[in-house]
């Protein structure tokens, strides 16, 4: 879950936020009280900053430091062109560095030839999560020998799945790792290339999706859930785990309806992108996760429509 820093919890911890890009962060606003999206969990009226701790109502104009020291400070209007640059300098360097990375990740090609060079033991592993093999030939599902990485306090080996991450028209925009084996508790997620933001995991990658959607955690629930549902007209998009920014669900706005089918320990997620999305979300609750009722409970593409009519609305 998103946490204050230091430096802006101390004055505003009590406040209802989300973190946005970068070093800011929104909520409503301790002064006026607005949030800026009504019946939303997104507040974005009150921008918070750090170098300095800062914060800004975009509606009343109240404006103040974190640091109890500085609040004497009158803010003037060199001072916000000051920031104003300053962020978007920032945003600059972050922007440059996510190209740069892009670049290497499609020039590489890592996710290609890791996809071709699959060994039996690999399709066996996806074959086991009931993804078939026209999807990993579809989506280019791949498996990597052997690798490193840092669980916090070392470096350890394991065996990775490989997951190319699609934005419209089949653009590449990121490569997701799937531990097989963790150490010392670490998370089963990797990217192959730091610094890339976080994106949908979209099962129909020839365009935005629109229309009907079904929103599930992460990118092999889709794959498996798409794959059982075999219906073009019901597009099936991933989140990027359990806790991911709001801000991803703009790439839904677009759609008419949104079935968030999470997985049965995340009620509260579930809701708080519900909040996000508004009217045209509707929550469903399955007794298991919706890949194991496919692949281990027997629901057929005929019985999840069937679920998908019992989704709640706000």
């Amino acid at each position: 879950m998103d946490t204050l820093p230091p430096e802006l919890a101390r004055r505003w911890s009590s406040l209802k936020f989300v973190k946005r890009h970068g070093s800011e962060w929104s909520a409503e606003c301790p002064q006026c009280g607005d949030s800026g999206h009504e019946g939303r969990d997104w507040p974005d009226r009150f921008r918070m900053w750090l170098d300095p701790a800062r914060a800004w109502c975009r509606r009343c104009g109240y404006q103040d430091f974190a640091d109890s020291d500085q609040r004497d400070v009158k803010i003037t209007d060199e001072m916000r062109q000051q920031w104003l640059q300053e962020r978007v300098t920032r945003e600059a360097e972050k922007q440059a560095k996510v190209q740069e990375s892009l670049a290497l990740l499609r020039k590489e090609e890592n996710w290609l030839r890791w996809h071709e060079r699959m060994q039996e033991r690999g399709r066996q592993w996806w074959h086991g999560k009931g993804v078939p093999d026209w999807a990993i030939n579809y989506y280019r599902l791949g498996w990597c020998e052997r690798r490193q990485f840092y669980d916090g306090h070392g470096y350890f080996e394991t065996d990775a799945a490989t997951i190319p991450v699609w934005a419209p028209d089949w653009e590449l925009v990121n490569l997701r790792l799937r531990l097989i084996e963790t150490s010392n508790g670490c998370g089963k997620y990797r990217q192959d290339r730091a610094g890339l933001p976080s994106r949908l995991y979209l099962t129909q990658p020839d365009e935005k999706p629109a229309g009907e959607v079904v929103l599930v955690e992460g990118e092999i629930k889709s794959i498996v859930v798409f794959s059982q549902v075999c219906d073009d007209k019901l597009n099936v998009v991933g989140t990027p785990g359990k806790s991911f920014s709001l801000s991803l669900m703009d790439s839904l706005d677009e759609c008419d309806r949104v079935w968030i089918v999470f997985d049965p320990d995340a009620k509260a997620q579930a809701w708080r992108t519900a909040r996000t999305l508004g009217g045209r979300a509707r929550v469903v609750y399955l007794p298991t996760k919706p890949d194991d009722a496919f692949t281990q409970y027997g629901m057929t593409a005929r019985t999840f429509r069937e679920a998908l009519r019992q989704g709640r609305q706000l």
